[in-house]
């Protein structure tokens, strides 16, 4: 496993990134200057089958429109708090209020700010705010991979990215859009050794999930490694900052309702969602094995599919050998998916560890890698079109 994030040697510079500039020195430009326009385009490609997708299902609808489609699950909760605050759960969900205190304040802040300033519905804030930062995830994720191996890969990465099974989030009212692209900015600044950028991404991170304090270790890591090179304590600026939103935010909870602990409370009682290192999925394999297991054939399916594609990511990542803090990241995430109690979230969550698409993008064969995208791809039409017709939390 590498250790080093200081800047490549020319040598390792991607040559598509390569310029020559007037004094007739080459230097690195790490610009998107002539693939801003393709990544985006590509990623918003994948959203127009989305899209489709919810306009074929609010059409087939007699009750529902494209954006209820869009607000449904976790959107529901994250705009009842973009309206009212941590007051009242959504329309048609009974029960005590605090349930919503199980959703970190970032995103619903963002598309209450968004609805303000453009008199846009909350609804069609949250969808824009997820697509914009999908976006802006896409091209920050093509830098990353570009910055860590070379033009080709990025555009292979950005593919992958694009028909993740679980990418239909960033379509929808979710906060996942918003936290990949504050996390590649943050492993960005760690490569460049940006330390207030990265600190401050990361606070925001955290403010918007909670699952971004994993990135206080890479943040640490590669802090303390730069102090001992450069002499210097500035780096450490970057991982006191790192936890800024989740401390804010449990502030907040303390003073709502005397205790910093409510969001593990609400995690555990009202949503049966808690940290108990594998112990709740390990029982439902075994359950399943037993055949004791009540669960449909999709769920199953897609838990296998989970398993498969976690294995095979971390053989791509063993032989890849990135830098530790992306390695920190990597396990970091994909541990909290797995070592939490909530299977049926698993796909998401390992969506986050989105870096881990580079080594598969450098690794597969052009065959390989047709096949894997249109499997992906398809994964994730069924996935948003089983996620858009079942129960859910109207908007």
């Amino acid at each position: 496993m590498s250790t080093d994030v200081t800047p490549l040697p020319r040598s390792a510079v991607p040559t598509a990134l390569v310029v020559d500039d007037d004094a007739g020195t080459r230097e690195l430009v790490p610009t998107l200057r002539s693939r801003a326009s393709w990544v985006a385009g590509v990623f918003l490609f994948s959203r127009v089958v989305t899209l489709a997708i919810a306009s074929a299902i609010a059409l087939t609808s007699k009750s529902q429109s494209l954006v209820d489609v869009l607000s449904r699950w976790d959107g529901g909760w994250y705009l009842a708090i973009a309206r009212t605050g941590y007051s009242t759960p959504p329309h048609g969900v009974s029960g005590a209020t605090t349930t919503s205190m199980a959703f970190f304040p970032g995103y619903p802040l963002a598309i209450r700010a968004l609805s303000f300033l453009t008199m846009l519905p909350p609804a069609v804030s949250g969808i824009v705010i997820s697509m914009a930062a999908g976006t802006g995830a896409a091209i920050l994720l093509w830098l990353l991979a570009s910055r860590l191996e070379d033009a080709r890969t990025a555009d292979r990465t950005v593919i992958l990215f694009s028909v993740f099974p679980s990418s239909f989030v960033l379509s929808m009212v979710y906060a996942d859009g918003l936290f990949i692209m504050l996390a590649a900015i943050v492993l960005l600044a760690i490569l460049e050794e940006r330390w207030l950028v990265a600190g401050m991404a990361a606070g925001l991170a955290t403010f918007v999930r909670p699952n971004a304090i994993v990135l206080a270790a890479s943040l640490l890591w590669a802090a303390t490694r730069a102090a001992r090179r450069n002499h210097s304590w500035s780096p450490f600026v970057a991982p006191l900052l790192a936890p800024a939103g989740l401390v804010a935010y449990f502030a907040f909870l303390y003073f709502r309702t005397g205790s910093g602990l409510t969001f593990l409370r609400v995690q555990s009682r009202y949503w049966h969602q808690r940290f108990d290192f594998g112990i709740s999925n390990m029982h439902r394999v075994f359950d399943v094995i037993r055949g004791t297991a009540q669960v449909n054939g999709v769920y199953l399916i897609v838990l296998a599919l989970a398993v498969i594609g976690t294995i095979a990511g971390g053989y791509f990542v063993v032989r890849w050998r990135p830098p530790a803090p992306i390695v920190l990241y990597l396990v970091g995430i994909v541990a909290l998916a797995w070592l939490s109690s909530n299977t049926a979230s698993v796909p998401r969550f390992l969506f986050g560890a989105f870096p881990v698409l580079i080594p598969v993008a450098k690794g597969l064969s052009r065959r390989l890698f047709v096949a894997v995208v249109v499997s992906s791809a398809i994964c994730m039409v069924v996935l948003f079109a089983i996620v858009s017709v079942g129960n859910f939390l109207p908007a």
